[in-house]
């Protein structure tokens, strides 16, 4: 048995080194790239006025797509038992929990082993920042969406700016999220006068959106990224990386907290939800209580179709309890290596990005075009299995 399993592996190694080399290198990069830029431009459609009957299709294609550059691939023997495993499991809670975003985000990974990665993150920045001002510009020429809402905010009757991105949250969570992707891809760039702008871009956003959650993230990350960019001996310590890790996991006890109790049985937690403006409150008072403790299950469940807020709880109940326990160990073990690595610019993005999760959904979705910590797992994946990490350098 052995010994055919040997031949198979033989034979598809000298299949990947005949179709490796040469055009081919560029053919495959392009192919990846070609993938990708589907993937994005699925998002800004999303936040556009745009209705696209055809995601699924187009979510099937980049499938293929990344699993034709995976295919030809090469990784060491220890890297394809762990990715043989990966796509066992997340190919068993597709066909439990129906969902396949863990499947395809598997294969996307896989694909960029050999990408160079920092350049897709600046290709992923500067195509996702352009798409949306291409939304902002179509919807003050009237062509697309709406540049303002007018209605009650749960403050009474106001005005804020959605600048065609269809909602004042999704505009301040799109740049709190490409704000924190241009701290990490320019982090040996930055000078004093950068993270100032950002700081006034973020408050001249919160100007127009009120948007509490995306305004605190983001001017988080750009405090937190300064003062590590400044200071070598908190940068090199350990002190800020334990904080950090300690508030995440304080969050996901209140994600735990908020799936076990009701809001309007705890004052305590209703206050707190408050501040939150009722975001667990809405998950208890759907109809099956889609969201709470009673609705997980082990590997997800077909009957959760509920969209709400509380990205970790979102993804425990569309995916199930074992791979949410799966995940943020992986996040936990990511943020360890980064700490001993000194990444600090990797480190601030994400955890902003996971302190985002717990009250917004933004990135637990179908679309992998919205989630760069998948970026980040093609860098540092390679080091958790051992080996080097996504673009080349050995493991510290």
């Amino acid at each position: 048995m052995m010994q055919r399993i040997n031949s198979i592996l033989t034979a598809y190694d000298r299949l990947v080194t005949k179709l490796r080399g040469g055009l081919w290198e560029k053919f495959w990069s392009l192919l990846f790239y070609l993938a990708w830029t589907i993937e994005l431009a699925v998002v800004i459609i999303d936040k556009s006025a745009l209705v696209n009957p055809y995601e699924s299709y187009i979510f099937r294609a980049t499938f293929l797509l990344f699993a034709a550059k995976m295919f030809v691939t090469r990784f060491s023997p220890r890297e394809r038992g762990w990715l043989f495993l990966a796509l066992v499991f997340t190919f068993a809670d597709y066909r439990i929990s129906g969902r396949n975003d863990l499947l395809r985000a598997v294969v996307f990974i896989a694909a960029l082993r050999d990408m160079d990665i920092r350049r897709v993150l600046k290709f992923t920045l500067w195509a996702t920042a352009a798409g949306c001002l291409l939304l902002v510009f179509l919807s003050f020429t009237g062509i697309g969406g709406s540049v303002s809402l007018t209605q009650d905010f749960g403050n009474g009757i106001e005005t804020r700016y959605a600048l065609g991105l269809g909602h004042p949250n999704a505009l301040h969570c799109m740049a709190a999220m490409l704000g924190l992707l241009a701290l990490y891809s320019y982090d040996s760039r930055m000078k004093w006068w950068s993270y100032l702008a950002f700081l006034l871009t973020n408050g001249f956003l919160y100007a127009l959106t009120k948007s509490n959650t995306g305004f605190l993230i983001l001017t988080g990350g750009i405090v937190l990224s300064m003062i590590m960019h400044y200071n070598i001996a908190v940068r090199r310590g350990r002190l800020v990386y334990l904080l950090g890790e300690a508030v995440l996991a304080g969050g996901l006890l209140f994600t735990l907290a908020g799936a076990i109790l009701n809001p309007a049985e705890h004052p305590l937690l209703a206050k707190i939800d408050a501040l939150m403006t009722g975001r667990i409150a809405s998950v208890w008072d759907t109809t099956f209580h889609e969201g709470t403790l009673s609705s997980w299950a082990l590997m997800g469940d077909r009957r959760n179709m509920a969209f709400f807020d509380l990205g970790f709880d979102r993804f425990v109940t569309w995916y199930g309890v074992i791979p949410g326990i799966l995940l943020i160990w992986l996040i936990y073990a990511c943020l360890e290596r980064m700490r001993k690595r000194h990444d600090a610019a990797a480190f601030v993005l994400l955890l902003c990005c996971c302190l985002y999760t717990v009250p917004e959904a933004h990135l637990v979705s179908a679309y992998l075009g919205r989630n760069y910590c998948l970026l980040l797992a093609g860098i540092y994946l390679p080091l958790l299995i051992g080996g080097q990490d996504g673009n080349g350098r050995e493991r510290s």
